[in-house]
C-alpha cells in the first residue's frame, strides 16, 4: 500500500466560477461585480430564449419522463374512492393515492401510481 499524501484539493464550484469570470478575477471589486452581473444577465437571457422555444408547460426532461411512464399506463387498473383518492392495481399489487395530501402508499410521490391517477383524471375531463 502506498502511504503518500497529496496536498491537492479540487473544489469544482470554485474552479467553475473562476473559469466563468475568466481574467476578471484580477480586476477591482466594482468591475468584477459589474462583470458578474452582466454574465448573469446574459445567462438569464439565453435561458429565457430557450424556454420560449418550448411548446409545453413542462420542461422537456419532465415531459420525456412522463411520456416514458405513460407508455405502460394502460396495464394499470384504477378505482376511485372520491375525487382525489384512488387505488391503483398492477400485477396483483395495490397502492392508495391521495392527491390532496400528495401521498402514495409506495411512499414516493411523483411515482407511476400517482401519474396513472392524474392521467386518468385528465382523460376523464
Amino acid at each position: 500500500m502506498n502511504d503518500q499524501s497529496y496536498d491537492y484539493i479540487t473544489n469544482n464550484i470554485s474552479e467553475t466560477f473562476n473559469s466563468w469570470i475568466g481574467k476578471l478575477c484580477c480586476k477591482l471589486m466594482l468591475y468584477l461585480l459589474v462583470a458578474i452581473m452582466e454574465n448573469i444577465m446574459k445567462r438569464f437571457d439565453k435561458k429565457r430564449n430557450l424556454v420560449n422555444t418550448w411548446n409545453c408547460a413542462l420542461v422537456p426532461i419532465a415531459k420525456n419522463h412522463l411520456n416514458d411512464i405513460a407508455k405502460n399506463l394502460g396495464k394499470y387498473e384504477l378505482t376511485r374512492s372520491c375525487d382525489n383518492q384512488a387505488e391503483v392495481k398492477y400485477k396483483g399489487k395495490r397502492w392508495a393515492i391521495n392527491l390532496d395530501e400528495r401521498k402514495c402508499s409506495c411512499r414516493v410521490w411523483q411515482c407511476v401510481h400517482a401519474t396513472t391517477f392524474i392521467a386518468f383524471i385528465r382523460d376523464a375531463n
